[in-house]
């Protein structure tokens, strides 16, 4: 994922960081609601299904640490540990950089 992001416009910053952190806080409550429902299901639905959250989950913390939401707001926002929002982030970091 490449990370676009660098406006000159706050207003447009403000607006892109206020829905990268809903995207966040909708997939952690996608794995947290679905799991009970996958848990149910065969093994190996179980963990498709649960992979599929997990990746969602990821996806929203690099779109939301790519429009510029602190690693402490992230983790806050989809209740997981920094070093988890580190290590998804940390390739999205160095291409940025580049």
């Amino acid at each position: 994922m490449t990370c676009y992001g660098h406006h000159t416009q706050p207003h447009i910053r403000v607006h892109e960081t206020r829905w990268a952190r809903q995207e966040v806080r909708a997939a952690a409550r996608r794995l947290t609601r679905d799991s009970g429902a996958l848990a149910v299901a065969s093994a190996g639905a179980w963990r498709a299904g649960l992979a599929s959250r997990v990746c969602g989950l990821r996806d929203a913390v690099v779109r939301a640490r790519c429009a510029g939401v602190p690693v402490d707001v992230i983790a806050r926002d989809g209740g997981l540990p920094r070093d988890v929002v580190h290590r998804w982030t940390a390739p999205a970091r160095a291409r940025r950089a580049r």
